[in-house]
């Protein structure tokens, strides 16, 4: 697979991820999208009673997509700064396609490498704090 298409593939699925957080009608029991029903539960809640790293970040996301940031801090600290990586994500993603197949520089490709990783962190990080009593 070719650079531009790589760089396409990303694009069009956080598009969809987009357009899905939109769509998807969050609920204590799961999801529902498009009248169905979809369970969803974190296994490491149900089997230790204990949050995951990610737990309350698919109704967090859902919540920024709908304007919702006040809700979706409730459900993630994190939620609203992961949608907007994924807005950032398709910008990127397009600007890269749009030089194709010239190089993308490197002080992008730097940023884009150091937010991945800076999201990676505040993930353990708020997880860790949660474990530890500090944050809900």
């Amino acid at each position: 697979m070719n650079k531009r298409s790589f760089h396409t593939v990303i694009l069009i699925v956080c598009v969809l991820l987009v357009v899905g957080l939109r769509l998807i009608d969050p609920d204590k029991l799961g999801f529902q999208l498009f009248g169905f029903k979809w369970p969803m539960h974190c296994l490491l809640r149900h089997a230790f009673g204990t949050r995951c790293a990610l737990c309350g970040m698919t109704h967090s996301l859902c919540a920024t997509a709908r304007g919702d940031i006040s809700q979706a801090l409730k459900y993630h600290l994190l939620g609203p700064a992961l949608f907007g990586f994924i807005i950032f994500e398709i910008i990127y993603r397009m600007w890269a396609i749009a030089v194709s197949p010239k190089r993308v520089g490197w002080i992008i490709r730097k940023l884009h490498s150091g937010l991945i990783v800076l999201i990676i962190i505040a993930i353990f990080v708020n997880w860790i704090l949660y474990l530890g009593g500090r944050l809900i």
